[in-house]
């Protein structure tokens, strides 16, 4: 079966020294910890980036990989390291397409627009321990939203200790204790509480990190790569890792191991602004 390949497969790509936060829907260890459910229609803009594949049966699969966000109809911003991804799938079977989904809701099956084209920023770079210029863009057909997200303008060096929201349809647990990625467990886009701090080890440059707010234990782990950090002025960076990720699922379910004071490692989107908008007039159809 094409999900268990990718699984697979996918395994050598996550486990890197800095934890980014693509994940394929069956790993149950990794999840969005300390979060709440968006209330309906607070964030349309936010977006699952998935693999649609047919099994021989038949059958049609989605696995969820990332997050984006909707910045025009047929124009997504995500993480560079989920793009790497997407085209390493994508490149196994023609049966294997990215999709990016929205209007999700746990009553019906939520549409999907396919991939056309994916662009990395030309200065992206990864390797086992450091990524550079996380972040690129998604065209894709037509995504019938009507809200886009807006992109602040404000200089992420100006905005430490600035309250935000982080954004995303990683994998989480339901009602029962059950993990799987938001959809899969009924559960909507989930909204991480947040406050912007100075990152003082990390892997990733440029970089911001998020703390969590006063007394509460909360902390991005795999399944949320891509998704958006919204400040009151506008989208102000895109989720890209976690320095602690093999501790997401010991941390949960055992209260005498500490929780670290911040909840992942977000790419600012305010120096890319001007890139963004030339990709997008220079490349549209």
């Amino acid at each position: 079966m094409y999900l268990k390949q990718l699984h697979n497969c996918y395994k050598i790509f996550s486990y890197l020294t800095l934890y980014f936060l693509s994940a394929t829907s069956h790993d149950k260890t990794l999840r969005i910890i300390g979060g709440r459910d968006a209330a309906p229609g607070e964030f349309p803009f936010a977006l699952k980036m998935d693999l649609k594949f047919e099994n021989k049966n038949g059958t049609t699969e989605y696995s969820h990989q990332c997050t984006c966000s909707l910045l025009k109809s047929t124009w997504s911003l995500t993480a560079g390291h989920c793009i790497i991804a997407l085209r390493k799938y994508t490149s196994v079977s023609s049966k294997i397409k990215g999709v990016i989904r929205y209007n999700i809701s746990s009553v019906h099956e939520p549409p999907y627009s396919y991939i056309l084209s994916t662009f990395l920023h030309p200065s992206f770079d990864i390797s086992s321990t450091f990524v550079s210029n996380d972040i690129g863009l998604l065209l894709s057909e037509k995504v019938v939203i009507f809200s886009f997200a807006k992109l602040s303008s404000v200089d992420y060096l100006s905005l430490f200790g600035s309250k935000v929201l982080s954004l995303g349809f990683g994998v989480t647990k339901d009602s029962i204790g059950y993990y799987d990625d938001a959809y899969r467990v009924n559960k909507s886009l989930q909204v991480l509480d947040s406050i912007i701090t100075k990152c003082f080890i990390t892997n990733a440059y440029p970089s911001f990190c998020l703390g969590g707010n006063c007394g509460q234990s909360s902390f991005l782990c795999p399944g949320d790569s891509g998704g958006p950090v919204m400040h009151t002025s506008g989208l102000v960076g895109i989720n890209t890792g976690t320095l602690d990720i093999l501790n997401c699922g010991k941390k949960v379910n055992n209260p005498n191991i500490k929780f670290q004071s911040f909840s992942g490692i977000i790419t600012p989107t305010s120096h890319y602004i001007d890139w963004i908008t030339n990709m997008i007039q220079s490349n549209s159809p």
